[in-house]
């Protein structure tokens, strides 16, 4: 991965757990989005080409969004995380580890659910 891609991540990236209730059940939804001024939309347009999975969403500012588990994990696939340099490493690790447990059902259950919180609180 293009180094000067982890100091976009570090200074506008983040990492979330959407966590809510949709038709009367409760889901969960890891999402990485990067957020920039319309100006570098060149950019994000040359990160999601490197990437191969993402959306681009334009308004007052662009927002480069990745969500879905299959998409997620192609992208922590490219990721290294000892690339990072600053508290977004931990941010990540967590998040990945969030997505882990929902690749693998553990959301559906008590405890993976429960963690999911922990790690997004």
């Amino acid at each position: 991965m293009m180094e000067w891609f982890y100091c976009l991540i570090e200074i506008k990236g983040n990492f979330y757990i959407n966590v809510g209730i949709r038709n009367g059940r409760v889901f969960v939804q890891p999402i990485f989005t990067l957020t920039m001024k319309k100006e570098d939309l060149k950019v994000l347009k040359m990160l999601r080409d490197k990437i191969g999975v993402g959306e681009i969403k334009i308004g007052k500012k662009i927002v480069f969004i990745i969500r879905g588990i299959k998409n997620l994990q192609k992208f922590v696939e490219k990721i290294n995380e000892e690339n990072f340099l600053t508290s977004k490493k931990e941010d990540f690790i967590m998040w990945k580890e969030a997505i882990e447990l929902i690749k693998n059902f553990k959301h559906l259950t008590k405890e993976g659910f429960l963690k999911i919180c922990e790690i997004r609180d």
